[in-house]
């Protein structure tokens, strides 16, 4: 199992040598040591520049320190508190610094006795306040493609850019969608010109047998479609997508569904119809998990038995048990996917609004793989854990699609958007 690696950088005053600060806490740092990665920093001239760094305020007395060196530090700002040598005191002091100055932070007090109960707790507070500096790690300087805006449907999907970009260092790269476009006939016509009867062996005899009244000539176009999406991406340095795929259905013959399952199963976030919110629900929930995320349309919902069901023509195939690539549902060209996802629990997320800063997150289960016959390809049942969820749900006002992850993540994406 991998450790998460942690910084932890020490303030304690002139009042108190370090060796004795640490002696002091011998049972802190060993209990620490046992479920992270930990190096001690001292010396506060010699914080390191990567990394994830937890501040511990040992002493009282630091206040003034913090406040020069609280910049070297990650951010949000996640420090330590215990209940010895005015640590909590001075630790109050700052988070109330650190508010009047509207710095996020976290402050995680370490009680005196240290149970096996509060262990646990203290393990998990440090562990998704990892999780959370790491995903901002990430998103500094990260690339999002926007091939072509969102589509007319999504009125409510615009976001500020530059807000984003200042509040995450997300850049956001506007592609036009013809470039998608001519890359995808150059490689199809230099694919006809061939006289190959497959375009990528390999995966043509992966899919093959999972075509549902599709032929070999659909497979071939979804994967030169798959290729023109993947080598645009690459040029731009992306490591996400959205694609306003609808507007390539009538020059390209063919659909983006099979290529973002691909996508999303490589890693690559990639979400469809230029919703941009959407997208960076997928990419938050896939950066604090490292697990791939199905973007979905509710379909119907029924408040008797606390259900929503779910659908889209799309799915990580990663996500399944098993599938079929049948048509695009509302095209009925192309290839789509109908997955059948695992009867087990999952975190339903969306992050919206101009800001992105509007948010619901609810836990719950998928109960049933539905088969209508008016809906997208794949379909699912999602019974929400508590009752009163899907009334809020209704009226949260996050727009069309919402975004599903695989487990209880229902706390570590709201400290996520309340350290946003």
């Amino acid at each position: 199992m991998n450790r998460d690696k942690i910084s932890i950088v020490l303030f304690a005053s002139q009042l108190h040598d370090n060796s004795s600060v640490l002696e002091s806490r011998k049972e802190i740092f060993s209990f620490l040591n046992e479920n992270f990665d930990v190096h001690i920093v001292t010396d506060l001239n010699e914080i390191p520049r990567e990394g994830i760094k937890i501040s511990f305020i040992a002493t009282g007395g630091t206040e003034e320190s913090f406040r020069k060196s609280y910049s070297k530090l990650s951010f949000p700002l996640i420090f330590l508190s215990d209940g010895i040598h005015n640590s909590l005191a001075a630790s109050l002091e700052i988070s109330t610094f650190l508010t009047n100055k509207n710095i996020k932070h976290k402050h995680i007090n370490i009680p005196s006795i240290l149970s096996s109960e509060t262990k646990a707790e203290l393990v998990k507070h440090i562990s998704d306040s990892a999780k959370i500096l790491n995903a901002f790690d990430k998103l500094r300087n990260f690339r999002i493609a926007l091939m072509g805006n969102e589509s007319p449907w999504l009125i409510s999907s615009e976001i500020d850019k530059e807000l984003v970009y200042n509040k995450y260092g997300v850049k956001f790269i506007e592609v036009p969608l013809s470039e998608v476009e001519e890359r995808y006939l150059f490689l199809l016509n230099t694919f006809n010109s061939s006289g190959k009867t497959s375009f990528n062996d390999e995966l043509s005899s992966k899919y093959i047998d999972k075509l549902e009244d599709r032929s070999n000539d659909e497979l071939n176009k979804a994967l030169i479609f798959n290729e023109a999406i993947g080598s645009v991406a690459r040029n731009y340095n992306a490591g996400a997508l959205t694609i306003k795929c609808f507007d390539l259905l009538s020059s390209c013959k063919t659909t983006a569904c099979l290529s973002l399952a691909m996508l999303n199963d490589e890693g690559v976030v990639a979400g469809c119809e230029g919703d941009i919110p959407a997208l960076w629900s997928m990419l938050v929930a896939n950066l604090l998990t490292d697990k791939a995320v199905f973007m979905a349309n509710p379909s119907s919902i029924d408040t008797l038995n606390n259900t929503i069901d779910f659908s889209h023509c799309t799915v990580p195939l990663c996500m399944t048990n098993e599938y079929k690539l049948p048509s695009h549902f509302e095209s009925q060209s192309g290839i789509g996917v109908r997955g059948i996802m695992p009867l087990e629990e999952y975190t339903l997320i969306k992050i919206a609004g101009n800001r992105l800063d509007r948010f619901f997150c609810a836990e719950g289960k998928i109960i049933e793989n539905t088969s209508y016959v008016q809906r997208c390809r794949t379909q699912i049942k999602f019974k929400f854990n508590d009752q009163n969820q899907i009334c809020k749900f209704t009226e949260a006002a996050v727009g069309n699609h919402v975004v599903l992850v695989p487990g209880r993540y229902k706390s570590l994406l709201e400290l996520f958007m309340k350290l946003s």
